[in-house]
């Protein structure tokens, strides 16, 4: 999504009218501010969100995006996780947390709260690698948010 030069928000060159945060509808058709509703909410109740947006207001398309989530154990040896469910051409969409801390994504030589990521395909998840093995005690969260249309 962006803003367009007449301070719309838009996806690709359709203005979109509507967007609905928790059941919270946003109508910013011809309003020029709105209030942004929060999720304060920092636990994995938190990832039941979801977040819908009309492009087109005439048909009625609706985009909604639904929070994914993987959660597992590291086991002390296992450096590399596959993401089952995400199977798209680029991983900037994932989000990665050990033991609750944003890990963060590097395109080589991942340390301990860092990883690369191998993009999915059609049939083949993605794949997710720690430069130092999770201890059998870290709790590995991986999420991203998964588009629909309706």
């Amino acid at each position: 999504m962006s803003i367009n030069g007449s301070n719309q928000i838009q996806d690709g060159s359709t203005p979109i009218s509507k967007l609905t945060i928790n059941s919270q509808d946003l109508d910013f058709s011809g309003a020029s501010t709105f209030a942004v509703p929060t999720v304060t909410d920092s636990s994995a109740d938190a990832a039941a969100a979801t977040v819908k947006y009309v492009k087109d207001s005439t048909n009625g398309a609706v985009v909604t995006l639904s929070p994914q989530e993987i959660f597992t154990n590291g086991d002390g040896s296992q450096t590399t996780f596959t993401v089952t469910g995400f199977e798209r051409s680029t991983t900037k969409e994932l989000r990665v947390f050990r033991n609750g801390l944003k890990c963060r994504e590097v395109s080589s030589s991942p340390g301990v709260n860092s990883y690369t990521a191998s993009a999915g395909s059609s049939g083949s998840p993605a794949t997710i690698t720690f430069g130092t093995a999770p201890a059998s005690d870290d709790e590995l969260e991986i999420v991203w948010l998964n588009p629909s249309v309706s």
